[in-house]
């Protein structure tokens, strides 16, 4: 499975369009991330900061493929399968699904960013 298939289908879903979701602009606020932080989301950079991880986990649980402690593998397929668009998107969706399972951490801005070098490895 091919990592710039997958940025690619999460840039497309994440920015679908260019101005802030509500749910975006409610996690930039609670989170006081910057605009970077919210681009760094947008293409999945790894983040290093604890405001940025911590946005990143705010969206995450948005999405509803995180939790605060785990990853959720069905959520995850399940919000990224429905933007697909070919077989090998699906293909690398399950397959990064699979391979994040079990992704877990205490610290739920931690875990955001666990997840994060999970999809990127």
């Amino acid at each position: 499975m091919k990592f710039p298939v997958a940025l690619g289908l999460f840039v497309a879903v994440v920015t679908a369009d260019m101005e802030l979701t509500p749910d975006e602009r409610n996690c930039q606020m609670r989170q006081r991330a910057s605009d970077k932080d919210v681009e760094m989301f947008h293409t999945m950079q790894r983040p290093v900061e604890r405001t940025t991880k911590c946005y990143y986990d705010c969206m995450m649980q948005v999405m509803g493929y995180s939790n605060g402690k785990r990853f959720i593998r069905d959520r995850f397929e399940d919000f990224y399968l429905s933007a697909a668009k070919n077989d090998d998107q699906r293909r690398t969706i399950r397959h990064l699904a699979d391979k994040c399972d079990g992704t877990e951490h205490d610290d739920a801005c931690e875990l955001a960013a666990d997840i994060v070098a999970c999809i990127r490895r």
